[in-house]
């Protein structure tokens, strides 16, 4: 009479025993491949002895002037910063030429082009596809939106320009919450109280910048599996009660003094939301909606590119951002769709789009 659940007690820690061992092989399969790959991307980051940003007491960080990392991303993948700290080896003058319509694109590393080549980011994919467009990427990797504003107001209103392009990603609104990039890079943050605008932890102490070491082992550590298992710190504290109410205001302030500073310039301005991964496969982002609503009270050009990948097939879509890599930032076909896409978008929301503005002199 005791023989049948014998035999089920048997068939069940059978399979439980199964799916152990199955889970410690996936497991042991995925640190073996990071570890494997761990020694190349230590020796490509130290390889170079040279930081692709500098300490910057305004700012946290800014790109090293004139810096060239041939193998930054993989053999013949450089990344150039010209002399005025711009993605790219063409450099920027004060002056556009009289015959091209410049843009200026401000971001993070989705806009610099984190883990493709010069040409291969979407602002330099832009004038490929327009010549008439000359582009000027001024992207930071790790900026918040806090960041893009004071770079902007400090280096970026001397340049003529024709449209200036804010990209953003959702992330980027959240780095505005806290005065520290991956809890370990300082920063400065924007405080609004009252409708006026703070500036905190500046000069912002000397902790030293993300190098190209620490950038390509953050993207090891995303590998192993078990990383995933746990929420960055980040994440939760954008969960706080009243957080999307900070990161709102702020958004808020920087975006409509960018577009009053433009107006008053004599150039365009437009906000741009670019999609992640998450974002295209679940449509869940609530800062593109706040956004959409905004810009919309607001009347700034407002393009969000959460669409730009619909009709691809999941093999397709999936080749268009770097996930095996794990940064999920866009691959040289994502970003040639983003810049596509974007293009389009562009020339029905923006006045003007593609004629260049009346030079000073």
């Amino acid at each position: 009479m005791q023989r049948e659940p014998t035999v089920l007690r048997k068939v069940v820690w059978s399979l439980v025993a199964t799916a152990a061992a199955l889970v410690f092989m996936e497991g042991l399969a995925s640190l073996l491949v990071a570890v494997r790959d761990a020694p190349a991307l230590v020796q490509d980051g130290f390889a170079t002895q040279r930081k692709l940003f500098l300490h910057d007491p305004d700012l946290g960080w800014r790109p090293t002037p004139g810096v060239r990392v041939d193998d930054c991303f993989g053999d013949g993948v450089a990344l150039t910063m010209n002399a005025q700290g711009h993605r790219g080896a063409a450099e920027t003058t004060v002056e556009a030429p009289a015959d091209r319509y410049r843009i200026v694109f401000l971001g993070d590393s989705f806009t610099m082009g984190y883990g493709v080549g010069d040409e291969q980011t979407f602002p330099h994919q832009a004038s490929v596809l327009m010549p008439r467009i000359e582009s000027v990427n001024m992207g930071v990797s790790g900026y918040g939106l806090d960041q893009i504003y004071l770079a902007y107001v400090r280096d970026g209103e001397r340049y003529d320009a024709d449209l200036v392009v804010c990209s953003v990603i959702e992330d980027d609104l959240r780095r505005t919450l806290t005065d520290r990039f991956a809890q370990r890079y300082d920063k400065p943050r924007l405080e609004i109280v009252d409708e006026e605008a703070f500036v905190r932890n500046v000069p912002v102490p000397d902790g030293g910048a993300p190098s190209t070491a620490a950038l390509k082992l953050t993207s090891f550590a995303h590998r192993l599996s078990l990383a995933r298992l746990f929420p960055v710190r980040e994440a939760s504290a954008s969960g706080r009660a009243g957080a999307a109410e900070a990161w709102q205001s702020v958004a808020e302030f920087t975006l409509r003094d960018l577009s009053i500073r433009c107006r008053n310039a004599g150039r365009a301005f437009a906000v741009v939301y670019l999609p992640t991964h998450d974002d295209v496969v679940k449509r869940t982002s609530s800062a593109s909606r706040w956004l959409e609503r905004f810009t919309k009270r607001h009347d700034i050009p407002f393009v969000d590119l959460t669409s730009a990948f619909d009709g691809f097939s999941v093999v397709e879509r999936k080749a268009q951002f770097r996930l095996k890599e794990g940064d999920g930032h866009y691959t040289p076909d994502g970003n040639r769709r983003i810049a596509r896409v974007l293009l389009e978008r562009l020339s029905g929301v923006v006045p003007g789009f593609l004629t260049p503005a009346r030079r000073a002199g």
